[in-house]
């Protein structure tokens, strides 16, 4: 497997064998680049030192329940505009025609996209994906993601193993500021009509993220 599918693994919805999964991708990563092995330990250390509820319930506090940091990578670029629409469209296509696994979030969720760069050859579409949507989105993730959140661990090791296997010149965006090219790769000149992307972070209502009723919105991180 994959790296990369590894750390899909760990951003999903902790079930009852997430302690493997985490270990496994622990040791994944430390193979392939110490700073994100020491990036991640911060996270193993608080999963082994908390019950699935308390896992679950962070998960949900983190990522369902705040908008702002969503693991779906569109939401960030194109708030709730018809073009996230026209977008995810686009991405399950490539994961067709890829034929990435997918789980049950949408396209664009981390997790989907992290498979679909696992399986993608590194042609020009695949950089536009990184320059367009998984670099910024990423860097206003972890603006919003409080430094004592632990989850935060793992959004910057994502970040790290990113960015050591890529050229990744174009990291240095500034989240929300910098206009992105109308002239970007196929996929996204056919998922974006109009007269360019939105790249706003999104308001406080309304994201395409999945609730889960865990009580969780009663936690304090």
């Amino acid at each position: 497997m994959h790296v990369y599918e590894y750390l899909a693994e760990i951003l999903e919805y902790p079930g009852a064998d997430f302690n493997c999964r985490m270990e496994r991708c622990f040791n994944v990563v430390r193979e392939h680049n110490e700073s994100a092995a020491i990036c991640l330990a911060i996270f193993l250390e608080f999963s082994q030192s908390v019950n699935l509820k308390k896992l679950q319930e962070n998960y949900t506090v983190t990522f369902d329940l705040n908008p702002a940091c969503t693991l779906d990578t569109g939401f960030h670029i194109f708030g709730e505009s018809y073009k996230r629409g026209a977008f995810l469209s686009g991405m399950n296509s490539l994961a067709q025609k890829h034929k990435a696994c997918k789980n049950a979030e949408l396209p664009d969720h981390l997790t989907n996209v992290l498979r679909l760069l696992s399986m993608m050859e590194e042609d020009d579409q695949y950089k536009e994906l990184m320059r367009l949507i998984v670099s910024p989105a990423l860097k206003i993730m972890l603006q919003k993601i409080e430094e004592k959140n632990p989850y935060r661990s793992i959004i910057k090791t994502v970040e790290i193993v990113l960015r050591q296997d890529h050229d990744m010149s174009f990291w240095e965006f500034d989240a929300g500021e910098s206009p992105v090219p109308q002239q970007s790769a196929d996929f996204l000149n056919g998922a974006c009509p109009g007269s360019g992307i939105d790249r706003r972070v999104p308001p406080d209502g309304g994201f395409g993220g999945k609730i889960r009723n865990s009580g969780a919105d009663k936690i304090n991180l």
